[in-house]
């Protein structure tokens, strides 16, 4: 889900850089924008207290620990990732 996310955007992108650059340029800015931008904000938005061992067992994944998520976005298709 993520990854084609990660991948649509820069294709998104695609439409406003084309024939105005190379291909590996394009390959080299892809790569630092879904490091450097997608992956933080995805978390902002999806990230959730699965792994915290001081919450309990059946409690876990109920709590938003992203910073979008905890001022109140709710993001159920992705758009809002892809959008920012």
């Amino acid at each position: 889900y993520q990854g084609m996310f990660a991948i649509i955007t820069p294709a998104l992108i695609s439409g406003a850089v084309a024939e105005r650059i190379r291909f590996w340029p394009f390959c080299i800015f892809t790569v630092l924008w879904i490091t450097l931008v997608y992956c933080p904000l995805a978390h902002m938005v999806w990230a959730f207290d699965w792994f915290d061992t001081s919450v309990p067992a059946d409690k876990r994944g109920a709590g938003a620990i992203g910073l979008l998520a905890l001022l109140g976005a709710l993001d159920f298709a992705g758009g809002t990732v892809v959008h920012i």
